[in-house]
């Protein structure tokens, strides 16, 4: 049995009816101790765990060394080993020629404490490319003149399409689904796909998460959804009339409100606000946003706003952007915008009418736990705007820059309270 050079105690406690587990680990020589209570699958998932520790760093020749059972407990020896510079690596797979592509950056590798990296990386490559059950095992390794010669077996196993897309109610379209996973009948079948379901469906605060099913059969993947519909539709508001004074009749005042989400089952949104709270003055918001934009992973949206002041002025404002979303916490947006301002006041000359066009270039960053009523994390929005101003009753042109920010932090501080701390920034 190999000598013990420095000891490292590790104890792993774990709840049991009659038995509790510890684990001692000794340099060089790995000793790991369990009581009889642990199962033979766990204890192979803890040994395993330790070899595969190993091997990133360097130990490709770490191994179980001996066994021994004492009283109510399990000894396993584990031989650590060399630690090894150079690679030589041989592969034997089942793969056809166009895809021996996806060996290549594993066929690459020289270093011994990047390999076991570079074998779960090209799992993951292979099981994105529909072959969910691939392996890749060690034959063999020996050593020659110092350098680690390590034969790999590289097992692809069946190839895999995915079957369909099953959603557990009928409130979203199962076709906007598909298009937005990017999971569509009979296209290969990719394991990242499936780990962007729940983060994707994060970006909509109508829809709650419960879970996925995956199951396999004739070389197909059906995916099934569990989701729960939010009710986050709002619609608000007061009206009232007040007589006009110098031209007779009445006037309709209020303010009213309509938010609708998951609008023809597809995701759509659409915002409304009016506000008219004294005579000759109102406010108009409108925004429409189309997800996933003819199939494509692009967002439209389009926005109309007009501002009038009394006899003042009156503000238009149009803009129509695309937004990508990178990741379900990364979104960069493209606008274009226009504002004309009109002067209603032709006795006032310093205010004349104007338009500027203008390109908005946006970053928007999300790490929330919750779209919709978040508790912890923060929000980052970023908007540089690049264009030029017309002064239309002088023809006089400028341009202009302007870079706003805008931050919010929360933070739980007690079973019912958030703290939230705002930052608003802008130069012009």
């Amino acid at each position: 049995m190999a000598s013990i050079n420095a000891l490292i105690l590790l104890s792993l406690l774990s709840g049991s009816t009659a038995f509790a587990q510890t684990t001692t680990i000794i340099l060089d020589t790995y000793q790991i101790e369990a009581y009889h209570g642990l199962d033979s699958v766990a204890q192979k998932q803890l040994i395993d765990k330790e070899l595969l520790a190993l091997r990133k760093k360097g130990y490709w020749l770490a191994a179980v060394d001996s066994v021994l059972s004492i009283s109510n407990k399990t000894i396993f020896y584990l031989f650590k080993g060399r630690q090894f510079e150079k690679l030589d690596i041989q592969l034997t797979s089942n793969l056809s020629p166009t895809e021996q592509g996806l060996l290549m950056d594993l066929a690459k590798s020289d270093s011994p404490k990047n390999l076991q990296i570079e074998i779960d990386q090209t799992i993951m490559g292979l099981q994105s490319n529909g072959y969910p059950f691939a392996k890749i095992k060690s034959d063999s390794v020996t050593i020659k003149d110092g350098v680690l010669l390590v034969s790999l077996k590289v097992d692809k196993g069946r190839k895999i399409v995915f079957d369909s897309l099953t959603v557990s109610s009928d409130w979203i379209s199962q076709r906007f689904l598909s298009n937005y996973l990017k999971i569509h009948s009979d296209s290969h079948y990719d394991q990242r796909l499936i780990e962007e379901i729940e983060p994707k469906m994060s970006k909509f605060e109508f829809i709650k998460f419960k879970g996925l099913t995956t199951s396999f059969g004739l070389g197909k993947a059906q995916v099934g959804l569990d989701l729960e519909q939010r009710k986050v539709n709002q619609f608000d508001g007061i009206l009232g009339a007040v007589s006009r004074q110098d031209e007779g009749g009445v006037e309709l005042t209020g303010a009213l409100t309509l938010k609708v989400r998951n609008l023809f089952r597809s995701a759509k949104s659409i915002d409304i606000h009016w506000e008219k709270l004294r005579p000759q003055s109102q406010e108009l918001h409108m925004r429409y946003v189309h997800p996933v934009l003819l199939g494509s992973p692009l967002d439209l949206s389009f926005s109309f706003d007009q501002i009038k002041q009394d006899s003042i002025f009156s503000n238009r404002g149009l803009s129509i952007g695309l937004a990508h979303d990178f990741s379900a916490s990364i979104q960069l947006g493209l606008a274009y915008q226009n504002l004309l301002g009109n002067s209603l006041d032709e006795q006032e000359e310093e205010y004349g009418d104007f338009e500027i066009d203008a390109t908005q270039l946006s970053l928007k960053l999300f790490f929330l736990d919750d779209r919709l009523n978040p508790t912890k994390g923060w929000r980052s929005d970023f908007e540089l705007k690049v264009g030029g101003k017309h002064a239309l009753q002088t023809n006089q042109k400028s341009t202009q820059y302007s870079f706003t920010t805008s931050h919010a932090f929360l933070q739980p501080v007690a079973k019912s309270f958030v703290a939230a701390l705002g930052l608003n920034m802008g130069m012009l």
